[in-house]
C-alpha cells in the first residue's frame, strides 16, 4: 500500500524521480481515552409496626462520561531512527498514472464527547399483616442529548404494584398449597440513543476544498427539537404457587407491552439541506406475552433429581410506522429479515414473491406481474411488485419458545441435561443460485430437485 501510495504522486522530470510523498512507510497512529465518573447517594427505611411493614428507599445518581481520542498519519516514517517526512496537504498534484489533480491524504482527526446523565429515584412498599402488598417506585431521568431547555432533558418514569399473599389469609385451608400469591403491576419506563444530540455538532475534516484552497467541515450530528425519549408501558399479572415440600412449584405471568415513540432512521425534508437519513421517532408497537415456570423435586434424598420447565408465547405487531417503503424487495433479504413496519404485522416478518410454479415446457421459475403469470424477473424482483403483491407468512421470530432443564446430584457431583426449543414461526432458507453455480461451481442440494 505504501509503495503504490508513494508512486502514484511521483514525478518524472528529465529522468530524476521527484517524490512528492517522501520514501519510507506510512505509520498511521491512534489512541482513544473513556473516562467515566459515577456519584451515588442512597438512603433506605425498613421498619415494622405490629402488622405493618414498610420498607423504603430513595436516592439520586449522576453520571459523567467523556471520550476523547485522536488519530495522525506520518509520511515518510522510519523505524530506525524515528524520523518521518513533510508533505504539502494545501495542492493537488497529477496522478503518476492517469494525470488528475488529488491531494494528499490526511488522516490527523481530533474528537471529544461528553455525555451528561442525572436521575432521581424513590421505591416504597407496604405490607398490612403479611397478606397485601402495595409498592410504586419511582425515577426522574435527564440526559444532556436532549433539547437545551432543562424541562425537555428530564422524563419522568414509574410504576406501581399490588400483591395479595391467598394463602395466608384465614379462609385459605388448602394443606397441599403452603403458598399462593396474586401480583399484578403496571410500568412506565424510557430509553435513549448515545447518538443523539442537543446541538448541532461539526466534525473537522482535513482535505482541503478544491474551489477555495481552503480546510472543510461538515457537520455530523443534526439537532432535532422533536426528538423524545423512547418509551413503553408494561402491565403484568402473574400467579405463584408451591406445593407442599416444595415437590412442586412455579409462576404463571401475562404480560401486555406498548412501545411508542421508538427510535429509527428516516428521511426529512429535502429542503432542510439535511443528508436523507437521520434519527427520529419513527415507530409503535405493542407485543402480548404468557410465561409459564415449573420447578418440580423429583428426589430428594442422597441422590437429587429437579426438573425446571419454562414456556412461552409471544406476539407482536406494529401499530404506527412512519416511513414509507412500496417496492415489494425492500421486505425481502436472503441474510437478515428487515422490519415489516406494516400495521397489524409481527414487527420481523416473513413475506415472499407469488409463486406460479415452473413453466411445463422450459422448466423456468414464474411470479406473478400485475396479476398474470410471467418471467420478467427484473420487474417482479423490481418496481414491478409493490407490497401488497406479496404473500405474508407469519412471524420471523419464534412465538412459542422455551426449555426443559434436568439436574441430577450426588455428593460433589451434579450432571445437568437441558432441551430448548422454539416453534410458530417462518424462515427463508437459502436455495440454489444458478449465478453462483454458472460462476463459481457453488452448488445446493436443491439442483436435483430443479424441474419440481
Amino acid at each position: 500500500m505504501a509503495r503504490n501510495y508513494i508512486n502514484s504522486f511521483a514525478q518524472i522530470n528529465d529522468g530524476i524521480v521527484n517524490y512528492i510523498v517522501p520514501e519510507g512507510g506510512i505509520l498511521d497512529k491512534s489512541n482513544r481515552i473513556l473516562t467515566a465518573n459515577n456519584l451515588r447517594g442512597q438512603l433506605g427505611f425498613d421498619k415494622k409496626y405490629g402488622r405493618h411493614d414498610i420498607s423504603a428507599m430513595a436516592g439520586t445518581e449522576i453520571r459523567a462520561t467523556k471520550d476523547n481520542g485522536y488519530q495522525e498519519r506520518y509520511y515518510g516514517y522510519n523505524s530506525n531512527n524515528l524520523s518521518i517526512g513533510r508533505v504539502d496537504y494545501t495542492h493537488q498534484y497529477p496522478s503518476f498514472i492517469g494525470g488528475g489533480g488529488t491531494f494528499i491524504q490526511n488522516n490527523d482527526r481530533l474528537s471529544e464527547t461528553a455525555t451528561r446523565f442525572v436521575s432521581q429515584f424513590a421505591n416504597a412498599a407496604y405490607t398490612y399483616d403479611d397478606r397485601y402488598v402495595v409498592s410504586a417506585s419511582a425515577r426522574r431521568d435527564a440526559n444532556n442529548l436532549f433539547g437545551l431547555k432543562t424541562n425537555d432533558q428530564w422524563n419522568p418514569f414509574w410504576s406501581a404494584g399490588i400483591a395479595w399473599k391467598l394463602s395466608n389469609e384465614r379462609f385459605f385451608d388448602v394443606g397441599f398449597i403452603p403458598y399462593l400469591n396474586l401480583r399484578a403491576t403496571y410500568g412506565f419506563s424510557g430509553n435513549i440513543d448515545p447518538s443523539m444530540v442537543a446541538v448541532n455538532t461539526v466534525i473537522y475534516q482535513s482535505n482541503v476544498s478544491t474551489f477555495t484552497g481552503l480546510p472543510t467541515a461538515q457537520f455530523n450530528n443534526y439537532f432535532n427539537p422533536n426528538l423524545k425519549w423512547e418509551t413503553s408501558k408494561m402491565l403484568n399479572l402473574a400467579l405463584d404457587f408451591r406445593i407442599k415440600d416444595n415437590r412442586l412449584s412455579g409462576s404463571i405471568e401475562y404480560y401486555h407491552k406498548k412501545g411508542e415513540n421508538l427510535f429509527g432512521v428516516a428521511s426529512l425534508d429535502y429542503t432542510t439541506g439535511i443528508p436523507p437519513s437521520t434519527l427520529r421517532n419513527v415507530a409503535s408497537m405493542q407485543g402480548n406475552g404468557l410465561d409459564i415456570e415449573l420447578k418440580s423435586l423429583n428426589i430428594d434424598k442422597a441422590f437429587k433429581w429437579s426438573t425446571t420447565l419454562n414456556f412461552s408465547l409471544y406476539q407482536d405487531k406494529t401499530t404506527d410506522y412512519l416511513l414509507s417503503r412500496t417496492l415489494a424487495r425492500d421486505y425481502i433479504s436472503t441474510s437478515t429479515v428487515p422490519i415489516s413496519g406494516i400495521e397489524g404485522h409481527p414487527v420481523y416478518a416473513i413475506y415472499a414473491y407469488k409463486w406460479a410454479g415452473l413453466d411445463p415446457n422450459t422448466g423456468e421459475a414464474q411470479g406473478y406481474l400485475d396479476g398474470e403469470v410471467s418471467k420478467a424477473y427484473s420487474s417482479i424482483t423490481g418496481t414491478g411488485t409493490a407490497v401488497e403483491d406479496l404473500e405474508y407468512f407469519g412471524s420471523a421470530i419464534p412465538t412459542k419458545f422455551g426449555s426443559l432443564i434436568n439436574t441430577m446430584s450426588y455428593k460433589n457431583f451434579s450432571l445437568q441435561i437441558g432441551l430448548t426449543f422454539k416453534f410458530g414461526y417462518w424462515l427463508r432458507r437459502s436455495s440454489i443460485n444458478y449465478t453462483n453455480l454458472f460462476n463459481s461451481w457453488r452448488g445446493h442440494s436443491d439442483y436435483e430437485q430443479r424441474w419440481q
